[in-house]
């Protein structure tokens, strides 16, 4: 079960899937800039957004909305609203993970913060190119440091 709320089944309109009303903070990326935006809705294959100047019908862009990334292309635009529609479908998990974002937003905003506060302490929250480690998960709950070189300084 996705989480408290049901989802809309069944089809509607041009609709085949279920949609979570999720009303969260994103930004959407064009090749001119970044847009932020609120992404009203969303569905395992395309999300509407509420932004001031929407895109134009088939421009190509990418969604980042709680730390996710989704490559999509517009496909319809109204007066402060635009449609999207995903070149891949959104995991079930990634599904999961919005619909509780919505119904935790204030833990959500804590864990993020104490979050990027713990890579900071660490040098990865600096806004530098070249960070001086990756952190990638291991398992759920445990992480793994790998050192990377640091890059060769240039002469003068």
């Amino acid at each position: 079960m996705l989480g408290q709320r049901p989802l809309n089944s069944g089809k509607q309109g041009n609709r085949s899937g279920n949609r979570l009303q999720l009303a969260l903070a994103g930004q959407l990326e064009l090749t001119t800039g970044t847009i932020g935006c609120t992404v009203e809705n969303v569905s395992r294959t395309g999300a509407r957004l509420v932004i001031a100047s929407p895109p134009s019908r088939g421009c190509p862009v990418i969604l980042h909305v709680a730390e996710r990334r989704m490559f999509a292309i517009v496909t319809w635009t109204r007066s402060g609203q635009c449609a999207l529609r995903f070149d891949d479908p959104v995991s079930l998990e990634d599904m999961q993970r919005l619909l509780w974002i919505s119904e935790n937003r204030e833990q959500y905003e804590r864990e993020r913060q104490s979050s990027a506060a713990k890579e900071w302490s660490v040098g990865l929250g600096d806004g530098s190119l070249a960070a001086r480690a990756i952190i990638r998960s291991t398992s759920p709950g445990q992480r793994e440091r790998r050192r990377v070189p640091r890059p060769a300084r240039r002469s003068a």
